[in-house]
């Protein structure tokens, strides 16, 4: 299946509000499944991104484009981060790990409305700085 098909199927039957971009709420539904696995997204096992996923309404397509959308942001900048965040994220104790994924999503929230330092780039300057 080409990514063309693919945006098309992860779209279907989703519900947008009118003030998000289709365009960008493709990507960014398209970035979770590249990042997270189509397989592991759709699985019927209980965790709070797979009930996003499977929930078409206006609010899930909201909070799967903002973390989409920040998971594209971040790994932008150090992706070995993000994998790692997703790898962590789909843990099933997902009140500490997702955490600080979620973390991380905000944060590229903050970054891309141009406030605050991005978590990737903090992270690596105190690594270079050896603290």
């Amino acid at each position: 299946m080409d990514s063309g098909n693919a945006i098309t199927d992860y779209m279907a039957g989703r519900l947008l509000t009118p003030d998000l971009p289709k365009d960008g709420v493709a990507i960014a539904v398209k970035t979770l499944a590249d990042y997270f696995g189509a397989g592991w997204l759709q699985s019927s096992q209980s965790h709070p991104i797979r009930k996003l996923w499977r929930s078409l309404d206006e609010f899930s397509t909201q909070e799967l484009y903002w973390l989409g959308d920040s998971i594209r942001l971040i790994s932008e900048l150090d992706d070995k981060w993000v994998r790692d965040a997703v790898k962590t994220s789909k843990l099933p104790d997902t009140s500490r790990s997702g955490t600080v994924f979620e973390r991380g999503s905000a944060r590229a929230q903050e970054e891309r409305r141009g406030a605050g330092e991005h978590p990737a780039l903090t992270r690596r300057d105190h690594e270079h700085a050896g603290t």
